[in-house]
């Protein structure tokens, strides 16, 4: 075959490959590649990006990975929307520490994430035993983004509840309107989980009160977390 014949066939291959991978069929894809690179295609990191996103999008969490690596190896840096889709398919799979290590192995390149993948990585990490690294992850998304509403706040204050670390929970809880951010009726029952965990009954008392004068109206949690720790008082 000709060497124009041969490249025409080549950028064919690789309008195949992107088009494949938006479609989601990713075992063809994954063949048409190999083929490409078999007649001698040079590798591109739309190509790989493609792939990354495909594989990501379908649940091929090693596939993926894999030519992450493979682009990063050869010096192909890939674009920040096809790290956060191999981020979030991590961390939809339940491999929320292997996406940190993604997230520190990306930063470690010199690339900044966007304030979305910081916001996929803080909720798993804070509810799964990782609340002092969600911590820092929070504070990094404040410097790059606006942080309206309390939900990130609220699945740390939960982490530490949940540790029994009523005064970091505080702090935190205390930091919300200084960031822009109202507490909200989570805000307030998961630091009363975190007072009464503690034994601290004076603290669970004063966020009741607090509640009723100018927080949010306390609903059945706010009243079931209140019973069980004055039951366990007494």
């Amino acid at each position: 075959m000709k060497s124009r014949e041969i490249w025409a066939s080549i950028e064919a291959h690789e309008a195949l490959v992107s088009g494949l991978s938006r479609l989601g069929q990713m075992e063809t894809a994954c063949k048409i590649f190999a083929t490409m690179r078999a007649m001698g295609g040079m590798d591109k990191r739309t190509i790989y990006g493609s792939l990354v996103i495909g594989l990501s999008r379908a649940g091929h969490v090693e596939e993926a990975r894999k030519f992450w690596s493979e682009a990063r190896q050869k010096g192909l840096l890939l674009t920040k929307s096809v790290f956060t889709a191999l981020v979030e398919v991590f961390v939809k799979c339940g491999r929320h520490k292997e996406a940190y290590v993604l997230y520190m192995e990306y930063k470690q390149l010199g690339r900044n994430p966007d304030a979305a993948v910081l916001d996929l990585l803080i909720a798993p990490l804070a509810l799964n035993g990782e609340v002092e690294t969600a911590h820092v992850l929070l504070q990094e998304l404040i410097t790059i983004a606006c942080v309206r509403k309390p939900n990130l706040f609220n699945f740390l204050i939960k982490g530490f509840a949940s540790e029994g670390r009523l005064a970091e929970a505080v702090k935190l809880f205390e930091e919300m309107p200084a960031s822009g951010v109202q507490p909200d009726i989570r805000s307030y029952n998961y630091l009363l989980e975190a007072a009464g965990k503690c034994g601290n009954l004076a603290k669970s008392l004063e966020v009741y009160k607090a509640m009723k004068m100018s927080g949010p109206t306390p609903n059945v949690v706010t009243y079931n977390v209140l019973l069980k720790y004055l039951d366990r008082a007494n």
